[in-house]
């Protein structure tokens, strides 16, 4: 089990290095952008809130059903940070660059990749047609923590593991209920894209 652990922890130091030492200059304040705009997961409960005003849904339950699923995951997540009490990257790796200010809390999952892919996961479920867009902007956000220097790849992962399955599981249940009622279309969107 030791080697097996040893053997993860090498491969994830090595990918992070790899992303790390491959940036490319101009992409680094995008990447920083996108990190920032990912932090808590609240831009995915406003896009919620903007997908019920849009298709005319229950806004107050949609909003419900994202931030349960967003915020929800993230304190899941930041659970699991105590649990694991895996150190940051750079707390092992003191000659990797970081491009943002260091985080305090531990690095094992990654909050950023739960609390996407949660949204994700809810806004697929919300407007089904549109989760490529949903998964892309999911994994822009968790990529930029590996890019920006501050967490190792088995973070992420887990991360987005946690998220999406959390989220699934939010659904499932919403599913279930009669909260599935509210959440149906009172008229067809203006447009048919959103």
């Amino acid at each position: 089990m030791t080697f097996a652990l040893g053997s993860i922890t090498d491969l994830d130091r090595h990918a992070l290095t790899w992303v790390v030492d491959h940036r490319v200059a101009f992409l680094n304040p995008i990447a920083e952008a996108i990190t920032y705009l990912g932090t808590g997961g609240t831009i995915w409960v406003i896009a919620a809130a903007l997908i019920a005003w849009r298709t005319q849904r229950p806004i107050i339950a949609i909003a419900a059903l994202a931030a349960i699923c967003v915020w929800g995951s993230d304190g899941i997540s930041h659970l699991l940070k105590i649990v694991t009490d895996r150190p940051r990257p750079f707390a092992a790796m003191p000659h990797l660059h970081v491009l943002i200010s260091r985080p305090t809390t531990k690095g094992f999952p990654s909050s950023h990749a739960t609390t996407a892919f949660a949204g994700a996961v809810v806004l697929s479920y919300l407007r089904p047609r549109l989760w490529p867009a949903f998964v892309i902007a999911a994994a822009a956000i968790a990529y930029s923590r590996l890019y920006v220097g501050v967490h190792y790849p088995t973070d992420v992962l887990a991360g987005a593991a946690v998220g999406a399955a959390f989220a699934a599981a939010v659904i499932a249940l919403v599913t279930r209920t009669r909260l599935n009622e509210r959440l149906a279309t009172r008229k067809e969107p203006r447009i048919a894209w959103f």
